[in-house]
């Protein structure tokens, strides 16, 4: 994740597939990415993502 400045406003970049492999290990990814609640349930599941 990276963050750069733009006309004075914050960019935030980031990978999705480094965000579903965090998910894919159980971890939750940081709360300015992804609200825990959302992370939460996309962990109750054994695959959540289409092979």
């Amino acid at each position: 994740m990276g963050v750069e400045k733009r006309s004075g406003k914050e960019i935030v970049n980031f990978s999705c597939t480094k965000m579903r492999n965090l998910l894919q290990s159980g971890q939750v990814p940081p709360p300015d990415l992804m609200r825990e609640k959302v992370a939460q349930a996309i962990l109750e599941y054994d695959n959540p993502f289409v092979e």
